[in-house]
């Protein structure tokens, strides 16, 4: 059986459930499917984690490891932090300066293309110095198509909410709703960026409701989780 180093958000952690104070994770979830199948997986997954810092926690954990798994999340969240808003205690603010820097982009399209070729870049990097491919799942934000140009970068599970919920259709890489409200409020973000930000935003909210709807909660049940542990263990087993 492998070593397997599982590397996400909360998605990585797993089912949640409960209410309030007593909402939180139920130890079911990838880990403890991988590990009822006899593999010994370290889970380094960190709730509300950015991309960029899952993989920095990859580059860090690579010792005595036979496989690594990237579970992608919302690509929004390396510029921004938590603060107060209203009677909301912890909201997710983007920076001011990030939002600054979108508007050198001439598109959102364009920033999510070259977000996404720095990011599997890295990723790749890490992959090709281990000479092992990383294992790469849409979690909470989905497989972007560029991935396909990283020889070191093995795609299990594009998205997996469309694997899960078929009637959500669109890609969606944003998915941290906070977000839309504060950008609908900016000005000059919207003067330039309107109809695409919209699209996204009705795109990442469908996603959310169905979401909830199916499993209430934005992360998977028991039962979305083994169906995500049956295609690692089939991707393992082709390799063993």
């Amino acid at each position: 059986m492998s070593n397997i180093l599982l590397a996400g958000d909360s998605w990585g952690i797993g089912v949640f459930a409960g209410v309030g104070e007593n909402y939180g994770p139920t130890g079911q979830g990838i880990q403890s499917n991988l590990e009822a199948q006899g593999h010994s997986v370290i889970n380094i997954s960190k709730a509300g984690i950015s991309n960029e810092n899952i993989i920095n926690n990859i580059s860090e954990n690579l010792q005595m490891v036979d496989h690594v798994i990237f579970l992608q999340t919302d690509i929004f969240r390396n510029n921004s932090y938590h603060g107060v808003k209203g009677i909301e205690p912890s909201w997710r603010w983007l920076r001011e300066e990030f939002i600054s820097e979108l508007l050198n982009f001439s598109s959102l399209h364009d920033y999510i293309d070259n977000y996404f070729e720095l990011l599997y870049t890295k990723l790749d990097s890490i992959a090709k110095l281990r000479n092992q491919k990383i294992l790469c799942i849409g979690g909470w934000s989905d497989i972007h198509p560029c991935i396909n140009k990283f020889d070191n970068l093995e795609v299990l599970i594009p998205s997996a909410t469309q694997l899960l919920i078929p009637e959500v259709k669109e890609q969606v890489y944003i998915s941290d709703g906070e977000y839309f409200i504060q950008l609908n409020d900016n000005v000059k973000f919207m003067n330039k960026f309107d109809y695409e930000i919209k699209k996204i935003s009705v795109n990442s909210l469908y996603k959310s409701e169905k979401s909830c709807k199916k499993w209430n909660d934005v992360h998977p049940d028991i039962y979305g989780y083994t169906r995500i542990v049956d295609s690692i263990l089939l991707y393992l087993a082709k390799k063993y």
